[in-house]
């Protein structure tokens, strides 16, 4: 992985080792968010937002399944995309990066996050309308993550970096490598 970066399907974010403190992190709440905008820059370690919509697609900062300060993306029709760029470079090995994702009940298309290595996504983290469960692609077909679909939950996700092209998962109920 030379570049990791992340597009966002909800709420804080926090990059961090396993055995070291955070060297990235961001929150709703952070004043730059009173009106979420591309280029918008709160927290620490990563860069500025990269934000986008096509169709009936937005963004913004307030109630969602993951509080009042939240980071929401919403599509009624369209795509609505937030990505972020770790400003320290790719994640080390035993680094991790973990979100807490959120959703609403209703689901139309696909929703989740990806991490890219430059513009190719290497990681993904999905949930596709009418499935049970949350799907994750790792660059060849998807597979189950071992999460169900909860609506209104606020489930937790961790990403660890392992080497080369191994890493392990946690993603509420589930887990792998």
């Amino acid at each position: 992985m030379k570049k990791t970066t992340l597009l966002l399907a909800s709420t804080s974010l926090l990059a961090l080792p396993s055995f070291a403190a955070n060297v990235a992190s961001d929150n709703g709440s952070d004043p730059v968010y009173a009106s979420w905008d591309d280029g918008d820059n709160g927290g620490t370690g990563f860069g500025a937002w990269q934000l986008s919509q096509t169709g009936d697609g937005g963004r913004y900062v307030g109630g969602t399944g993951q509080g009042a300060t939240s980071f929401g993306l919403y599509s009624n029709s369209g795509t609505s995309t937030a990505r972020r760029d770790f400003t320290g470079g790719a994640l080390a090995v035993g680094e991790s990066f973990s979100i807490d994702l959120g959703h609403t009940v209703t689901i139309n298309g696909e929703i989740g996050i990806n991490l890219l290595d430059g513009a190719s996504s290497v990681f993904t983290l999905k949930f596709v309308s009418g499935d049970t469960d949350w799907a994750i692609n790792d660059g060849a077909s998807d597979f189950g993550s071992g999460q169900n679909y909860a609506a209104n939950t606020s489930i937790a996700f961790t990403f660890t970096y392992e080497g080369g092209n191994d890493y392990s998962y946690t993603f509420g109920t589930g887990s792998g490598s």
